[in-house]
């Protein structure tokens, strides 16, 4: 009799054992931090649950695959892919880029979607790492790691603001691009900033010049959102190397 109720209870553990662990893998992820998909097509959600007009989140891209999305679901649960000017020259969706970081705005108990499409070995996959924006940090947090840019032209500094708030930012530049002065000294030129407005009728806002201290130079200010950020690096002698960072406001 007492070894028939010892079955009995240890069925009924065996059985709430299971039932725990069927509940942890039902448990969603840590909707921040390092995210790992395979390259086959697979997709990750994370649904947040937040304040005012939802969590805002950046997304960082470690590294991609092919086609790969970032999409949003509205207050509806219609998922949107986000869109942009993309390299043929018409305005649609857009596939991420590896360095760069794409902040968006998830509404309460609404998800955000990361999908890798297939492409190169089997084994591959894309990595992203997810930041809270809702949150000022207590350093600056980078976003796009040291980044090259010609000099002379208009060029993506590496952000895209699609969320529903401006966001406070930091670009440090290593080393500024140089104009030839008397007796062939390189003088460093000061880069200017302006965003780029990510619609099909695109306009470009302003935002000034940074500060030169050497051949290093800072700018911080508000990327609005809906807007894209970009740097412009005076000169012709090459130098514009820069990084971008999440900061406190």
């Amino acid at each position: 009799m007492n070894a028939r109720k010892t079955l009995v209870a240890l069925a009924l553990a065996a059985v709430a054992v299971m039932a725990g662990m069927q509940s942890c893998q039902r448990a969603p992820s840590s909707t921040f931090g390092l995210i790992t998909v395979p390259c086959d097509g697979s997709s990750r959600e994370f649904t947040y649950s937040g304040t005012g007009p939802g969590t805002t989140v950046i997304v960082r891209v470690l590294s991609y695959c092919t086609d790969d999305t970032i999409a949003y679901e509205d207050s509806r649960g219609v998922f949107h892919v986000l869109a942009g000017r993309r390299p043929d020259g018409e305005f649609g969706p857009i596939s991420p880029l590896e360095g760069y970081a794409y902040a968006v705005t998830i509404p309460n108990g609404k998800r955000l979607r990361l999908t890798c499409s297939p492409g190169g070995e089997p084994q591959d996959s894309c990595r992203f790492e997810l930041i809270d924006a809702t949150q000022s940090p207590s350093s600056p947090h980078t976003m796009v790691d040291e980044h090259s840019v010609g000099c002379g032209n208009w060029r993506s500094a590496g952000f895209f603001n699609y969320s529903a708030i401006p966001l406070h930012v930091q670009i440090h530049w290593y080393d500024v691009c140089k104009n030839k002065g008397p007796h062939n000294r390189q003088i460093p030129q000061a880069p200017n900033v302006q965003l780029h407005v990510i619609a099909e009728i695109p306009a470009n806002l302003p935002r000034g010049r940074a500060t030169l201290s050497g051949s290093e130079a800072e700018w911080s200010g508000l990327v609005d959102h809906n807007t894209e950020l970009q740097v412009q690096c005076p000169g012709t002698i090459p130098g514009c190397r820069f990084s971008v960072s999440f900061t406190r406001q």
